[in-house]
């Protein structure tokens, strides 16, 4: 949990990927182009849930990890500077069975969460996946829109 005398984590580097999982409801349709997007309030939590990829190598883990027991998830990711130019503090919160969980904190204005998520790169699967595809696994999850 962030506190207010948290600290950001110098040992997290400006460089170092955070992965983040967008759940399927939170995957939605750019009514302006079509194309599949992630909803900017998967991002406007104060303590947003990130895993750490640095801390995932050093126990020879990877990004596949991040959706292990996520089935309804799909995964991106930004820097940890990214997040930092937004006044976010960057810190790690391990959980049990997951040491490489950590935390993005901060204020989240919703400028703020669109810009967040207009930075993430797509991890799994590498491009944005097609909405017709996530309506369609949404459909066999028995998740509603």
């Amino acid at each position: 949990m962030c506190e207010i005398s948290r600290q950001d984590d110098p040992a997290i580097g400006n460089g170092s990927r955070l992965f983040r999982r967008v759940h399927l409801r939170q995957i939605v349709r750019d009514e302006n182009t079509g194309m599949t997007l992630i909803s900017s309030a998967a991002f406007k939590d104060h303590e947003l849930s990130v895993d750490v990829e640095s801390i995932l190598l050093e126990r020879g883990l990877d990004e596949r990890r991040c959706l292990e027991n996520h089935n309804a998830h799909r995964l991106v990711s930004m820097l940890a500077g990214e997040c930092r130019q937004f006044e976010q503090i960057v810190c790690i919160d391990p959980e049990e069975g997951n040491p490489a969980h950590g935390l993005v904190c901060g204020r989240k204005t919703g400028r703020n969460a669109r810009s967040l998520r207009d930075l993430c790169v797509w991890v799994i699967p590498p491009v944005a996946p097609d909405y017709q595809a996530i309506q369609e696994e949404k459909q066999r999850l028995g998740l509603p829109d």
